[in-house]
């Protein structure tokens, strides 16, 4: 098999357990309207989105797999962490996760929708690279330098999620949605602002001079 042929072979099966040591691979990245799985034999089944609503409704559950996966993942990073700064912004992080996942879920649920119907496949490849990244990585300073910017490369994909689908509800004149996404994404924002200045005031410039 050819090199180019192997790295996409790769590409197509990121672990779905990742930062949790247990690595394994799942099936191959299945084709845009194909992110349902069938809950008994957890194979992908063919999924139409027919409107505006199906999309938006999409787009939430897509979100909804992000947060679950970034809570999920968590309690190993703020372990992996060694500031004490940036291990209270993961663990406020993870409540505040809580809060924003029983949000989707309601909104989920006031449309008859599946929680989880789909797997934000974009986030498990990002927690891959993550997951790979921290090994390469010594000493704590330059450990938690590099956490800091994949949990910014992380939060910058949620925050963009939190918008589309915040946009797409306004569309849909769902008032209250709208309000229930914008108050997760303004929560992710701040998240992403309190990272940037804990890498610049703290963890950056103790791992400048390690």
């Amino acid at each position: 098999m050819k090199n180019g042929q192997r790295a996409r072979n790769n590409w197509q099966t990121p672990p779905r357990n990742q930062l949790e040591g247990n690595l394994r691979p799942h099936d191959a990245v299945p084709s845009f309207f194909e992110h349902r799985r069938h809950r008994a034999s957890g194979r992908a089944i063919a999924m139409e989105i027919r409107n505006f609503k199906d999309m938006y409704i999409a787009e939430v559950q897509e979100l909804a797999s992000v947060v679950r996966q970034l809570g999920e993942c968590s309690p190993r990073v703020a372990k992996a962490a060694s500031h004490p700064a940036l291990k209270q912004v993961i663990l406020d992080n993870r409540e505040a996760a809580e809060t924003q996942k029983e949000r989707l879920e309601a909104i989920l649920e006031a449309h008859g929708a599946e929680v989880e119907a789909h797997i934000d496949q974009a986030m498990q490849a990002m927690l891959y690279e993550t997951n790979k990244l921290l090994p390469m990585l010594k000493g704590e300073d330059l450990r938690d330098a590099g956490l800091i910017a994949s949990m910014q490369r992380l939060k910058h994909y949620e925050i963009a999620a939190y918008g589309t689908a915040a946009a797409l509800a306004g569309q849909l004149k769902l008032c209250d949605e709208q309000d229930y996404l914008l108050e997760s994404l303004e929560e992710e924002k701040l998240a992403d602002i309190e990272l940037t200045t804990i890498a610049e005031r703290e963890v950056n410039p103790d791992a400048l001079t390690a």
